[in-house]
């Protein structure tokens, strides 16, 4: 039977005149037609139909199959051996369950099953090599299939407001996921795998049970969209949950165990015992991580450089006569200066002091050049590398131990921000503010005068507003 016939015989059986369109879109009826008369794509929203039309299993070439809004309980396994489906939307139905032999639509790009009854997904789903956007929203799942890594294309995963109180390893394995809601689950933590997704640009994790905001969040380098409202954090995580992306993640990295870069030229690895110092960087309390580019980099360099300096607090920088002259040493010097890493200089053997003092990061840097401070090099010792090994390890745990002094006080200064906005706050609700204001004009266009040619800074013109006005002034220096 040809297409045309199918298509009358799935229209006698719905009771509804399926009109032809130029293109498929989601919530309109319709149905498109290639040049040879064949049926690529079909669209039957809002119907009320309880299940699949029979005929539409005889489609040999649809790639388009929309059915969401309706009452359909089941897929028959009839639907499966529609080989060329690309895009499959069910969303909005009464499913049950989805069939077992759903790995057979090998070419799927696109499966859409939100706002359903699902329990479980089959884990043959998981062979679905092509599939880039997973929909699963809004069903009653309490799990994932562990081989959900399998899907190796998908770019879009959404699984919010379902049930869920995990989240599966083999997660881990999604390079390329860009998109990622979790949202409206029972999860008490967020694994910190996700952190080493950098693919992402988008992550929900809003409504769960989370009382700190995930550290590893600062690793999500390309994130654009971050969700975390509806979740009962404590702390400061309460506060810097509310604050704009790049203040959350400066938070998440300042909490963080430290990672380190070490930057010396390939010439240089096997003389300075590269690979041995990375493993005893990666032994010492308070390391992560110690990473140093390889030649298998070398195609891809730039971008390693780029993508790992940032998620770094230190570098180790090898001042020799071969990566003094190397483009890569110096971008990698040029990318710690711009994300602002402390910089931990090793004075090489064989080279002068006048040839490292002060080192050309070349055009493309903003700063031309840096100035290597002798006093606070160390000096490789082939000879006595434990010695070497001993100064470098104190020099780290000393940056480290000046780390955590500043980020300490950047937790006081966040809490002490938070109790003066609270006092503030109060204030500006109290019946005397206005009273206030009226009392303190001229006192106040003093203070705005002041702040109109910058003679103070945005807290302090707060703070000495708040001091001309209040009798409560005097809580400021007890907070």
């Amino acid at each position: 039977m040809s297409d045309k016939g199918q298509l009358r015989k799935i229209e006698k059986e719905i009771n509804v005149k399926i009109p032809n369109v130029d293109e498929i879109y989601l919530g309109s009826l319709g149905v498109k037609f290639d040049d040879n008369e064949k049926i690529i794509g079909l669209s039957l929203p809002n119907i009320g139909i309880r299940e699949i039309p029979e005929y539409i299993f005889g489609l040999e070439s649809i790639v388009d199959l929309l059915l969401g809004n309706n009452k359909i309980m089941e897929i028959p396994d009839q639907l499966t051996n529609l080989i060329t489906l690309k895009r499959l939307y069910l969303n909005n139905n009464e499913l049950l369950s989805l069939s077992e032999k759903i790995d057979k639509l090998s070419n799927l790009m696109e499966l859409n099953v939100s706002y359903n009854n699902l329990e479980t997904i089959p884990n043959s789903l998981c062979n679905l090599k092509s599939l880039k956007y997973l929909i699963l929203d809004d069903n009653k799942l309490k799990n994932l299939p562990d081989e959900i890594g399998q899907l190796k294309s998908l770019v879009k995963l959404n699984v919010a407001n379902n049930r869920l109180e995990i989240i599966p390893d083999s997660l881990k394995k999604l390079d390329s996921l860009m998109i990622l809601d979790l949202g409206g689950n029972n999860l008490d933590y967020i694994p910190e795998f996700i952190g080493n997704i950098t693919a992402l640009r988008s992550l929900n994790i809003k409504k769960n049970n989370l009382k700190i905001i995930p550290k590893f969040l600062w690793k999500l380098i390309n994130l654009d969209t971050l969700t975390l409202s509806g979740n009962p954090f404590e702390g400061i995580s309460k506060d810097v949950s509310k604050r704009p992306l790049p203040q959350i993640m400066l938070f998440c990295r300042n909490r963080s165990p430290i990672n380190i870069y070490i930057s010396l030229s390939y010439a240089d690895h096997k003389i300075y015992r590269i690979e041995e110092l990375r493993k005893n960087l990666e032994n010492i309390e308070g390391i992560n991580r110690a990473y140093y580019s390889t030649l298998d980099q070398l195609e891809d360099a730039a971008s390693f450089i780029e993508k790992n300096i940032q998620q770094c607090k230190i570098l180790i920088f090898f001042a020799t006569r071969n990566s003094i002259n190397f483009e890569q040493c110096l971008h990698e010097l040029s990318e710690a200066l711009k994300n602002n890493l402390i910089i931990i200089p090793v004075k090489g053997m064989w080279i002068e002091w006048k040839e490292i003092i002060q080192i050309n990061l070349g055009s493309e840097s903003e700063r031309g050049y840096y100035s290597l401070g002798r006093k606070d090099v160390i000096e490789f010792n082939f000879e006595n590398y434990e010695k070497f090994l001993d100064d470098l390890n104190s020099a780290i745990r000393k940056e480290i131990k000046r780390i955590d002094i500043f980020e300490r006080e950047i937790a006081r200064i966040d809490k002490l921000m938070i109790n003066i906005k609270k006092v503030i706050q109060e204030y500006l609700q109290s019946n005397e503010y206005k009273e206030d204001i009226k009392r303190n004009l001229l006192k106040l266009e003093e203070i705005y005068h002041d702040f109109s040619v910058d003679n103070l800074k945005d807290l302090e013109f707060i703070i000495k507003c708040f001091q001309a006005l209040s009798k409560k002034a005097d809580l400021l220096p007890l907070i």
